[in-house]
């Protein structure tokens, strides 16, 4: 084994716990000790097989040792670096080695040539403009670098390790996050597929019944007109043999069986069906039905006059919201924005699924999403999601942003979107932004909601001359 003085001036980092001496074939074993290969296994041998680490006293279901091809090839240069009578001077036990032309100690480096030389060495023309250094001050900062690049490296394999760790989890995130929307869009497909076959059934029955209905009266006439037939044609039988006997009786019969001979002329029954029941605008009358059990469709949210900030003026029906030049003598309260031209709605929510649509045509400017029901509704507000605001913005009459923290995030839009429409679910936490045109998605952020949710609508100021237009709530 080495000794403590030997295990001091390589350092912790290339010495094997166990023996004490730099690393033989180092591995990793699953608490990312190092240890020498044969080291760790006589250890678990004469431990009678326990697989605890030495060091740590962590266990391990199994030993597992990995090579640390980093640690091997860093301390197998300082082994060439270090010859077997430098060695010995070190610890007292030897003569430094000698210069095989000149007898000297080698007691320099040339680091021009990389090789150990001595004095006389340096003065020859061989060695002429090259670059000398002592040889244990070489060895020593040789040795440093090589601990401070091996701690370097295994700093760099934490990080590495830490980073396939974290980038382990968000596959697997990703990967189940995909399938619940999956599952979610086969869902909702699959409950209107579910809809429109029932529909198509029902109407299929109703035009079946309707057929059998028509057919029957139809063959019911069919067997009448049949039998009207056979009767008429027996008749002609019959006044075509009196005719041919042509005597008196024969004549008498004949002026007999005109007044038994039904006049009523023969009739066939029209068809019945009403074709415009079922050949007509048949998509368009299912997907009026259809909305019925859309969830959700655009819900008729009223405005929160007693939230308004007073330079906001509401419509008569609560349904829109505009700045005005003429602040209004209103109750203050808690509940009422008292400096940012804001409102929210009536209704807040505290589960399910809540979609709206905001008509935003004409507007420069405006802020649009929601707000927890514990906003502070005092002074000059940040809407921010730390401070309870998950919202949308238009500035500048064309920059679109999302006011996400610490900075916003600038949003790029194809065309500039004259209804907004803002989806709510609640226990997935998701507010997400739509140009409601065609359903276009613009952002979505994802929150813990613990407390009720309410629409937030801010038209702000007309201090440009071009926001006067209202929010309007479309219902």
């Amino acid at each position: 084994m080495a000794s403590n003085a030997q295990n001091g001036s390589y350092g912790e980092s290339l010495i094997c716990p166990l023996c004490l001496g730099l690393f033989v074939d180092p591995v990793l074993v699953d608490c990312d000790r190092n240890f020498c290969r044969s080291c760790i296994v006589y250890y678990r041998k004469d431990q009678g097989g326990t697989l605890c680490c030495p060091q740590c006293g962590e266990h391990a279901a199994e030993l597992t040792l990995q090579s640390n091809r980093v640690l091997r090839n860093m301390v197998d240069k300082i082994r060439k670096l270090t010859d077997p009578q430098e060695g010995k001077e070190e610890e007292g036990e030897g003569e430094q080695a000698l210069c095989s032309e000149h007898q000297e100690k080698l007691s320099l480096v040339c680091e021009t040539d990389g090789m150990f030389i001595c004095l006389v060495c340096r003065d020859s023309k061989l060695h002429q403009k090259h670059k000398f250094r002592k040889r244990n001050e070489f060895i020593t900062a040789c040795k440093n670098q090589g601990v401070a690049l091996l701690n370097s490296q295994n700093q760099k394999v934490a990080s590495l390790k830490d980073a396939l760790q974290k980038q382990e989890c968000e596959i697997a995130q990703i990967k189940q996050v995909g399938c619940g929307l999956i599952c979610h869009i086969a869902q909702q497909f699959a409950d209107l597929h579910q809809f429109v076959n029932e529909q198509e059934q029902l109407l299929i029955a109703k035009l079946e019944a309707e057929v059998e209905s028509n057919l029957a009266g139809m063959d019911q006439n069919l067997t009448q007109l049949r039998g009207m037939l056979f009767s008429t044609e027996l008749n002609i039988t019959n006044v075509e043999a009196k005719l041919q006997q042509g005597d008196l009786t024969s004549l008498k019969e004949i002026t007999s069986l005109k007044d038994r001979f039904s006049e009523e002329a023969p009739t066939a029954l029209p068809g019945n069906i009403c074709l415009g029941a079922y050949r007509g605008p048949l998509q368009y009358k299912l997907w009026r039905e259809m909305k019925a059990i859309i969830q959700p469709v655009p819900a008729a949210l009223t405005l929160d006059a007693q939230t308004a900030n007073p330079w906001l003026l509401l419509s008569k029906d609560l349904a829109s919201v505009r700045a005005i030049d003429t602040k209004q003598q209103l109750p203050d309260s808690l509940a009422r924005f008292d400096m940012c031209v804001s409102v929210l709605a009536t209704q807040g929510f505290t589960t399910g699924v809540h979609y709206w649509e905001v008509e935003v045509s004409g507007k420069s400017k405006w802020d649009l999403g929601v707000a927890r029901e514990s906003v502070n509704r005092r002074g000059d507000i940040a809407l921010k999601p730390e401070n309870g605001y998950l919202a949308l913005s238009l500035s500048s009459g064309g920059q679109y942003s999302a006011l996400t923290s610490p900075a916003v995030t600038p949003l790029t839009l194809g065309r500039k979107p004259s209804r907004i429409g803002i989806y709510l679910d609640y226990e997935v936490g998701q507010v997400s932004f739509y140009n409601a045109a065609d359903l276009s998605h613009l952002y979505t952020f994802t929150e813990k909601f613990a407390e009720r949710i309410f629409p937030y609508f801010c038209p702000c100021l007309n201090d440009t001359g071009d926001n006067g237009a209202p929010l309007s709530v479309v219902s």
